[in-house]
């Protein structure tokens, strides 16, 4: 229950409104953080002590008061909140779904689901997706890599599969004006919100197309310099065509970036290594990873804990064989993989 909760306050502003409002000094009642709010007393009182006993928040030892602690301030407000709160509202979203997804655990039922029939989950995932690379992609990421160098050194043509709703390709493309942008996703909403992304920021070197990575364009044979996948490889239905498909429109010695989950192929020592997340990535895989990754008779199924094991399989099988694994500071759960594309 604190977790819907969390998501109410992340939504209607409640933690914004008791951070200006409130200090350990100061701690403010109900009352006045509903004012500031525009929001019921009786409600955010109750939304108050919630997330109070839930121990996200402090209350004084009447019971009437709050504030947030300062250290705290920067991940529960503002348009840099942390990811976590993000990922409420995408668990919220698959809360909804598990009729659906009871049917696939059945003998009888579909092989998995398509998806674009997971209508509005773009919306929720996008929003963890942009709070948790806002602060990093540019300053951090792009030089560990490697391509920071690409980009700054001339014009390139880069390419991300699996852009989703297009944040971070956006955020290269307004960044490196010089080389050219291409986004593609097999998902119809992923893409409208790319488009209506790009209109907005009006960038002349962005493009994006509802395209499946499977089968890509004849004419793109060695156009790239730079591919990229955030957080989606596990998610294709057959990934070992991805990759394939990636080489071949990759320039020789071009860079190709997989930004993926870290685990460690095993559960048993996934439970030991990452004990928490471990619990929550296996659980929001079989809500959307591997339901999306099943949809055929003849697909991989990785799942999102597929771990480092299988992946460096996979990239060697198709024919990526200058795999570097980089740990990410930043992005805890994920590893980095760096590929090379030596062909002959």
């Amino acid at each position: 229950m604190l977790s819907l909760a969390l998501c109410i306050g992340h939504s209607l502003k409640i933690f914004d409104a008791l951070a200006v409002v409130a200090t350990e000094e100061k701690p403010a009642t109900a009352r006045i953080v509903a004012e500031k709010a525009d929001l019921k007393e009786r409600y955010v009182k109750e939304w108050l002590c919630c997330v109070a006993c839930g121990g996200i928040i402090e209350i004084h030892e009447d019971g009437e008061r709050f504030w947030i602690k300062k250290e705290n301030i920067p991940l529960l407000t503002g348009p840099n909140t942390c990811y976590f709160l993000t990922s409420l509202d995408v668990i919220r979203y698959l809360a909804g779904k598990t009729e659906d997804i009871k049917k696939l655990f059945r003998r009888s039922g579909p092989l998995g689901r398509d998806l674009n029939d997971f209508s509005k989950f773009q919306k929720y995932f996008g929003a963890y997706s942009q709070a948790k690379y806002r602060e990093h992609l540019i300053s951090d990421f792009l030089s560990l890599s490697g391509a920071k160098e690409k980009l700054e050194n001339g014009s390139i043509k880069v390419l991300d599969i699996g852009c989703g709703s297009g944040f971070q390709i956006t955020l290269c493309a307004k960044n490196f004006p010089t080389s050219s942008f291409t986004g593609i996703d097999i998902s119809r909403e992923a893409i409208e919100i790319a488009q209506q992304r790009l209109s907005e920021h009006k960038l002349e070197n962005l493009r994006f197309f509802l395209m499946d990575a499977r089968e890509l364009p004849v004419e793109w044979t060695n156009r790239y310099d730079w591919i990229m996948l955030f957080d989606s490889l596990h998610e294709h239905v057959r990934p070992d065509l991805c990759l394939k498909e990636i080489r071949r429109v990759l320039k020789r010695n071009g860079l190709l970036t997989v930004v993926d989950v870290n685990g460690t192929s095993n559960a048993f020592l996934d439970k030991k290594v990452f004990p928490s997340r471990s619990t929550f990535t296996y659980g929001l895989s079989l809500f959307t990873c591997l339901p999306y990754g099943s949809n055929a008779p003849d697909a991989l199924r990785l799942g999102a804990m597929w771990g480092q094991q299988r992946a460096m399989e996979l990239f060697h099988e198709c024919g990526f064989n200058n795999v570097k694994v980089i740990p990410v500071e930043f992005f805890k759960e994920n590893l980095l993989y760096v590929c090379k594309n030596e062909k002959a």
